[in-house]
């Protein structure tokens, strides 16, 4: 669907930094989410911006449907793969 990368400098350490993003798929199913953190040379070949050492993620996903309700959908599975 599209690439973010999210290039302003990260906020102090441990503040809670939430992004928004917003997708209208074509209509039919969905049957996957993938998010990947992936290496950019403005982060100095890092997936983490700043000086940091690591990140948490926490993914979450909704439907909005005609009446502008969000549905909250459920993960059902979520994986971490280590490099190398």
């Amino acid at each position: 669907m599209g690439s973010f990368l999210l290039i302003s400098p990260p906020k102090a350490a441990k503040v809670r930094e939430d992004f928004k993003f917003e997708v209208r798929p074509e209509a039919g199913w969905i049957s996957s989410i993938r998010l990947e953190a992936l290496p950019h040379a403005k982060h100095g070949g890092s997936i983490v911006r700043g000086n940091g050492q690591s990140a948490m993620v926490q993914l979450s996903a909704a439907l909005r449907g005609d009446k502008k309700k969000e549905t909250p959908l459920a993960i059902a599975e979520g994986r971490s793969r280590p490099e190398g």
